[in-house]
């Protein structure tokens, strides 16, 4: 393989990308329409899948026995959390517009990143670790998310969508009712509805 020839680099990789962006999409959309057993299945082999892969990082990174346990237990700790927090977001008392809102804004994250990285360019952020990743890819990133982010505040400032299953109504019998209302208060949206 020493004289393959690689692809040119740019835009080259993009309708590989897109494909398997689009088989992606689908496969995660219907586990998400479907709930239940369906998506815990599908967020614990995504999570064992993601902690498998960091266990090889950390292996490759860290020689020493004792660093690597921390770091395993630190990936175990964050794919953890984060899996948590999809099954906990998909549950009867919420639409399903948290956990959309949370897959639409690492979509955008990376689709923002590849393409503010690959147009622009420019200095890389840690190229012995990853030589492809760029500053510019990583401020399109933050742009994409900002906006997608953006758009679900302005959709639930306009009541176009809810957070909770019965809309605006179940959060008023929650508070009335004597059940915590913790989360109504940390919404951070409540500060964008005008007075």
């Amino acid at each position: 393989m020493a004289g393959a020839k690689r692809p040119k680099r740019g835009l080259s990789d993009l309708g590989v990308r897109t494909a398997s962006a689009v088989v992606m999409i689908v496969v995660a959309g219907a586990a998400l329409w479907l709930g239940g057993a369906v998506w815990t299945a599908f967020v614990c082999a995504i999570s064992v899948g993601v902690l498998w892969e960091w266990v090889q990082l950390a292996r490759a990174a860290t020689p020493a026995p004792g660093a690597r346990a921390a770091w395993n237990f630190a990936g175990m700790l964050y794919v953890g959390v984060g899996a948590a927090m999809l099954l906990f977001l998909r549950n009867p008392v919420f639409t399903l517009m948290p956990v959309v809102t949370l897959l639409l804004t690492v979509i955008a994250v990376d689709v923002g990143a590849y393409f503010a990285g690959r147009t622009f360019r420019g200095p890389k952020i840690a190229p012995s670790i990853s030589p492809s990743k760029t500053w510019s890819g990583l401020m399109g990133g933050v742009l994409g998310a900002t906006l997608v982010l953006f758009g679900a505040a302005r959709l639930w400032q306009g009541g176009a969508i809810w957070l909770h299953a019965e809309g605006p109504a179940a959060d008023v019998r929650a508070c009335l009712g004597g059940q915590p209302c913790w989360y109504l208060t940390a919404d951070a949206l409540s500060l964008l509805r005008p007075a």
